[in-house]
């Protein structure tokens, strides 16, 4: 990569306006430039870049040699891309895109109707799990059973709470895809919104969680 500097100063973007250019003192603010944009932009005829022509060089941001840009051709790609300034384009990138298009694509994509009806069958799911477990809690309640039974009890009851907990997360889900195509959100805002509706790990809110969490801390 290369920098535009007088030796003194340096060509840095403009931080309120992308795709302008002011100077400044610190190397640190230096614009990184290809090879090619660099020459370019040395060269430019453009009476708000004509500063730059006046003692600015380019110069390799690692080496610190000082290339001879503004002695090329304005226009012409002579010495673009050989030399120490090769260069291999990484087709990584395209291959990033076609996988991301790909998902795009393949994205089986519900519409209101279909959110809903989602929606409406979660909730009477989220019911019925609070009914089994206020079942299980009261039918457990004054009861002292031997510990293989109070084991059964605690499995049962474990598995109904991590069941309900997971339709809530849906819940949680449908609502922000449901407000998505509601409020026309793009794809940036939908992801962000779902980000924040996954759950977090519980806090314990008394001394109790702490006492349990030791308890179980080898399971």
């Amino acid at each position: 990569m290369f920098i535009l500097t007088d030796g003194k100063n340096y060509v840095m973007e403009n931080p309120m306006q992308q795709g302008k250019y002011i100077s400044s003192t610190s190397p640190c603010h230096a614009k990184e430039f290809t090879w090619k944009q660099a020459k370019n932009l040395l060269n430019n005829n453009r009476k708000s870049l004509s500063w730059i022509k006046n003692g600015y060089y380019v110069m390799d941001k690692d080496t610190g040699k000082v290339e001879k840009a503004n002695k090329v051709r304005f226009g012409s790609n002579e010495g673009a891309f050989i030399g120490e300034k090769s260069y291999e384009f990484d087709f990584n990138i395209v291959e990033s895109i076609d996988k991301e298009v790909d998902i795009i694509l393949r994205l089986d994509t519900w519409n209101i109707e279909d959110l809903n009806k989602t929606r409406g069958e979660l909730q009477q799911g989220l019911q019925f799990y609070d009914s089994a477990i206020s079942d299980v809690y009261h039918a457990r309640m004054d009861k002292r059973p031997p510990a293989h039974i109070r084991t059964k009890v605690d499995g049962l009851l474990n598995e109904l709470e991590e069941s309900r907990r997971d339709i809530k997360q849906g819940l949680n889900y449908i609502d922000i895809l449901i407000d998505a195509v509601n409020n026309h959100w793009n794809m940036s805002k939908i992801k962000s919104e779902l980000k924040k509706a996954k759950y977090v790990p519980y806090k314990g809110r008394t001394k109790y969680y702490d006492e349990v969490v030791t308890l179980l801390s080898n399971y």
